[in-house]
């Protein structure tokens, strides 16, 4: 099997996300885009390996559906449209799913989601969180957080 996964590009339109890590490694329902893209493309070339082995013949056929990550919005949305129901439950927070939560994340009176999704080592309290990736190590606090991608380093 041969696979040829283009990852090139300087991720200018989502910067400044882009500015410590490559666009391809950003998270989308909670694995990089990368991870996402490297699983589907290995099991269809397989696939596809298999069938033309067999004497297969390809048609085309139009996409029903196209998960854009090249901007903040498309990011977002490709986000939402690619997470699942978790089933997890805190105590004094208030969960909407869908949503992916990391681990060793710190969560406090808060409301999350619906279609969040929050990486390892977060820290969120007293806040509201919806359509939004939070980043690793981010801390959210006595903020709303809506439509975006947050990264505040919870450093200083």
């Amino acid at each position: 099997m041969k696979v040829i996964i283009p990852v090139a590009g300087f991720g200018t339109r989502l910067r400044p996300h882009t500015e410590i890590r490559q666009k391809c490694l950003l998270p989308v329902a909670g694995k990089p885009v990368l991870e996402i893209t490297t699983n589907s493309e290995i099991q269809l070339a397989d696939a596809f390996e298999w069938m033309i082995g067999k004497g297969e013949v390809f048609h085309h056929a139009k996409v029903s559906k196209w998960f854009d990550c090249g901007i903040p919005e498309t990011f977002l949305s490709t986000n939402k449209a690619l997470l699942k129901p978790s089933g997890f439950q805190l105590d004094g927070v208030v969960i909407h799913e869908p949503v992916s939560i990391g681990t060793d994340c710190r969560i406090e009176s808060s409301v999350i989601g619906p279609n969040v999704t929050i990486m390892d080592g977060v820290t969120i309290l007293n806040s509201q969180v919806e359509d939004s990736i939070v980043l690793w190590n981010a801390k959210v606090e006595n903020e709303d957080v809506e439509h975006e991608i947050f990264f505040k380093d919870s450093s200083g």
